[in-house]
């Protein structure tokens, strides 16, 4: 090997120091031959600088080879690849360095093909880090925040201040909705931050996403529905009242006269006054639908706090134990980790539950059996600065065409239902930047609350 020679020449300078060696402590101790003494020793110290010279220079020559190997130079330098002692290296290091250029290609290709599929996708994608500084922007958050270019969120600051204080507060993991105005028309963001954890920094990726036309038609979409409701129900209030009026007209008509007092008969006015009632419990109706329509139209805003789901979840059961055990109903929660909290308004929370809960009780009271009636609530992390609540349900389920219906607000399957629980639940977690789900077999109804 070539490495051999390396050593022989280390090997032959020793055994040299080693013979000059012994040569100058036989000059000193058994002669008196003092200038061939001093002339052996500066051989030996020649000697002894030859050899360190000679590893130092080996050492030097090896280094640079490392050195080009590291820089991935692309060619050794000629004295490196003409030394005997590296030519077995020298062989390695052209292996190493064409897959090491191998690996910067095909890098570089796929760093290319990111950024081709980033600057293509429809949603704007902006990269920053945790000074601010933006390092990576594609072509849609451009066209959509109308700026050129943006270096850091700074720039942002300068033409939109309200945005870019926006994002600053966005927690990871959250979205929200932006009202953005520019050159007088008017859209609406979706802004959702993603975190990602480098070796040696973290970078924030926010998403901008123009969903002005996905809320209008939802929101059409939810205006055809709830028109339908309104529609229904004063259709079934006046119905009535209308059938009412046009017989109690007749009891007081005769050929289109009006009857005299003294033609009435006591049935006729009896009839009268239950009609009378039975359009004033109409109109009590219309106006009872009128107040929920007004309280669900105008709720607060979620005042959020650091809550306990323990506290949260123990409140409620205890609110409804007592309901719970006139209908024979078991319930059970689990909470994983038991220190877990949430940010939310504790009292709009709580609505949002007991809502769930009182449907649960009732979808379960249609079981005759009462050992099957049993309502268990689940809470869990979920990503990273949010919670997951599930409350599930042992009843006969909900049929599949009305899934989405239950959430319409006035929309209702029970003669006493107002139709808004369910509606002012999932208004009342959106409200919260979160999202209420809900799913449903013949073994039972999950709603699933992200917070």
């Amino acid at each position: 090997m070539n490495f051999n020679k390396f050593y022989i020449g280390i090997i032959i300078r020793v055994v040299l120091i080693v013979i000059m060696a012994l040569l100058l402590a036989t000059l000193v101790v058994k002669t008196n031959y003092w200038y061939s003494a001093f002339t052996a020793a500066i051989i030996l110290a020649l000697q002894t600088w030859n050899l360190i010279a000679y590893i130092n220079a080996q050492g030097k020559q090896l280094r640079r080879l490392l050195a080009h190997m590291k820089e991935n130079s692309g060619s050794l330098n000629p004295s490196l690849a003409r030394n005997p002692a590296f030519k077995e290296l020298h062989h390695f290091y052209e292996e190493i360095n064409a897959i090491i250029k191998q690996t910067r290609q095909d890098r570089q290709e796929q760093l290319h093909f990111n950024q081709l599929i980033l600057q293509h996708v429809q949603s704007g994608l902006i990269a920053f880090d945790h000074e601010q500084r933006v390092v990576f922007i594609n072509e849609a958050a451009t066209e959509l925040l109308h700026i050129h270019s943006i270096h850091s969120l700074q720039t942002l600051y300068n033409f939109y201040p309200d945005l870019a204080e926006k994002i600053t507060e966005l927690e990871p993991g959250n979205t929200q909705v932006y009202d953005f105005k520019v050159n007088h028309s008017s859209s609406k963001i979706s802004l959702s931050l993603a975190r990602l954890k480098l070796p040696e920094k973290t970078i924030n990726l926010l998403a901008l996403q123009d969903i002005t036309k996905e809320l209008n038609y939802q929101e059409s979409g939810s205006w055809q529905k709830l028109m339908r409701v309104l529609i229904h129900e004063i259709t079934n209030a006046i119905t009535p009242v209308t059938s009412l009026t046009s017989t109690l007209g007749n009891f007081f008509k005769e050929k289109n006269q009006v009857v005299t007092a003294d033609r009435l008969t006591n049935e006729t006015l009896e009839q009268a006054v239950k009609g009378l009632d039975l359009i004033e419990e109409r109109g009590q109706a219309v106006l009872d639908f009128a107040r929920n329509f007004k309280s669900f139209a105008h709720l607060p805003e979620p005042t959020q706090k650091t809550v306990s789901a323990n506290s949260l979840i123990g409140n409620i059961i205890q609110l409804k134990a007592e309901n719970l055990h006139k209908a024979d109903i078991t319930i059970n929660y689990t909470i994983s980790p038991k220190d877990l909290t949430l940010r939310c308004d504790q009292q709009q929370l709580e609505q949002v539950l007991i809502n769930l809960i009182n449907n649960a009780i009732e979808a379960i009271l249609e079981l005759p059996d009462a050992a099957k009636r049993h309502i268990s609530i689940l809470a869990k992390p979920y990503k990273e600065t949010r919670c997951h609540i599930q409350v599930s349900d042992s009843g006969t389920g909900i049929p599949e065409n009305l899934l989405e219906e239950i959430f319409v607000p006035f929309f209702t399957t029970k003669e006493q239902g107002s139709g808004i629980g369910l509606s002012l639940s999932r208004q009342l977690v959106q409200m919260h930047g979160g999202k209420l789900s809900v799913f449903s077999n013949q073994q039972g109804t999950t709603f699933d609350i992200y917070i």
